[in-house]
């Protein structure tokens, strides 16, 4: 198979793309003709993080994207933080219709990491005050405590009353020893596939990720997941095998 060939059975698998600073890294939204075909072809959806300078700039990002019809969390955190919730006057293209699929957001907001929330029922809570389109969460308050199937179904609901879709993130290359399938006496490098220490997550590790264990228990994760009732997953960590490219150069 000839470098840069798409994994036609991958790319069918899944319902879109997540792109990350289109716009306020400077490439300013342009896509390779290999992927926009790849796009066209499969009828993928698409949606957008940009982490701007500027407020000037995040407007244009967000407008910019909005033309071609790409919802965005647009902010000005280059840390990548994802854990604040916006003032409501920065809610962009307010909808109060239902979404019932990726195509029909018109808006969305992540927010992954809740430190800065006391418990897990004022952030539902908080949440379902907001009339965001599409909300992007860890399944796990403060990485360790499930959100239950109703916090899901009342996160579904905007404020407006109207339905909208919520996903959970999942790292496919990441363990964390916070979360449930971690097992006592693990450390990096026991299991051997434990491989190297996360450089921007103290407590996580990177994995070998093609190993059958963690493949199972991916498995069992993403399962445990949907149960809860939550509308899709967004794949974190597919790129890791940069990480592995680096150590050993694939010629």
């Amino acid at each position: 198979i000839a470098v840069g060939s798409p994994i036609r059975r991958y790319i069918s698998a899944i319902n879109g793309l997540l792109l990350t600073n289109q716009i306020c890294s400077g490439a300013r939204g342009k896509l390779s003709s290999d992927v926009e075909k790849i796009i066209k072809e499969y009828g993928l959806s698409l949606i957008g993080i940009e982490h701007c300078s500027s407020e000037k700039e995040k407007k244009e990002a967000v407008l910019n994207l909005a033309r071609k019809k790409i919802p965005v969390h647009a902010d000005l955190d280059k840390a990548a933080a994802f854990d604040s919730i916006p003032a409501r006057s920065e809610l962009f293209l307010e909808n109060p219709a239902n979404i019932d699929s990726v195509s029909k957001v018109r808006n969305m907001l992540i927010l992954t990491n809740t430190r800065n929330f006391t418990d897990k029922d004022l952030l539902v809570k908080t949440l379902g005050e907001t009339n965001y389109d599409l909300l992007i969460v860890d399944p796990f308050f403060k990485s360790s405590i499930p959100f239950a199937k109703d916090d899901v179904k009342e996160l579904q609901t905007k404020k407006v009353g109207a339905k909208r879709l919520v996903f959970a993130v999942l790292n496919i290359s990441k363990a964390q020893d916070t979360r449930p399938y971690w097992e006592k006496g693990w450390k990096q490098g026991d299991p051997a596939w434990l491989r190297f220490q996360s450089k921007t997550d103290p407590s996580g590790l990177i994995v070998d990720f093609w190993t059958p264990v963690w493949k199972r228990i991916l498995g069992v994760y993403f399962k445990s997941i949907m149960e809860l009732g939550f509308d899709g997953i967004v794949l974190q960590g597919i790129d890791e095998h940069k990480t592995y490219e680096q150590i050993i150069p694939i010629n």
